[in-house]
């Protein structure tokens, strides 16, 4: 019904921990040199999450009931936004140890990476959310700036207003303001005069792939393109919680 739970698995390469990125990458470095290669990260669940049962997948799909009653009486614009805060309101974890470790390897050997997320970013009840995965994603040493030091921060205008706000570049965070993440890539591209041989976009969620794949494909077919598919953020649950204090937990968010 929401976001959260409308994950399914990629078709094409599977992923089954950071510490496999090396061994895609490799075949490519023979192909390509470092700077032409673009790796692009998803956030939520696939670097970092949530650290509250409330927000474990496997949790959130157990109790749909309980989501449901949260989410019905929201517009879709609120159930986003609610989503939002929700991936905020908590203590973060890596998905994985090595996680930092791996995207640093990355960057040492001159591949081009950026941080990729769907999420607003817009305030949020006063949080700001360029300003909340720069700080946070930093916190857990992934700093994505090095990868186009000389691009400043700005606003992909040629977007429509969604939640009062559009995709914005910083630092190497992208946010696509749940816009097409195909498209925003595409235009990040033509903004920055930037082109890639091939893109590797790390995501869980299928549409995402679909999206950018198709996008490039319509831009430039020349540009390779490789989705690898990650579940292991979605799959960790090694704690239960109740209806109430599920429910509570969901309640206490603005969302008006």
């Amino acid at each position: 019904m929401v976001a959260l739970t409308n994950i399914a698995p990629l078709q094409g390469r599977i992923l089954n921990s950071f510490k496999e990125i090396d061994g895609k990458i490799a075949p490519i470095l023979n192909r390509y040199p470092p700077e032409d290669i673009l790796v692009l990260f998803d956030v939520n669940y696939t670097l970092l999450f949530v650290d509250h049962p409330a927000m474990f997948i496997p949790n959130i799909k157990k109790h749909a009931k309980e989501m449901q009653i949260v989410m019905s009486d929201l517009s879709k614009e609120q159930q986003n936004i609610l989503i939002g805060l929700a991936t905020k309101a908590e203590p973060q974890r890596a998905v994985e140890e090595c996680t930092a470790d791996v995207i640093q390897s990355l960057q040492k050997r001159g591949i081009k990476v950026l941080a990729f997320s769907a999420a607003l970013s817009g305030d949020l009840y006063g949080l700001n959310s360029k300003e909340w995965f720069n700080t946070t994603l930093k916190s857990f040493r992934m700093d994505f700036a090095s990868s186009f030091p000389n691009i400043k921060p700005f606003i992909f205008n040629d977007f429509p207003l969604y939640c009062n706000s559009r995709p914005i570049y910083d630092e190497g965070v992208v946010l696509t303001n749940k816009s097409d993440k195909g498209a925003v890539l595409i235009s990040f591209l033509k903004l920055t005069g930037y082109h890639p041989k091939i893109v590797v976009l790390i995501d869980n969620k299928k549409v995402n792939v679909e999206e950018m794949e198709a996008a490039l494909k319509a831009f430039n077919p020349n540009i390779g393109f490789i989705g690898l598919d990650y579940n292991r953020g979605q799959e960790y649950a090694p704690q239960e919680i109740d209806d109430d204090s599920f429910l509570k937990w969901w309640k206490a968010l603005p969302s008006r």
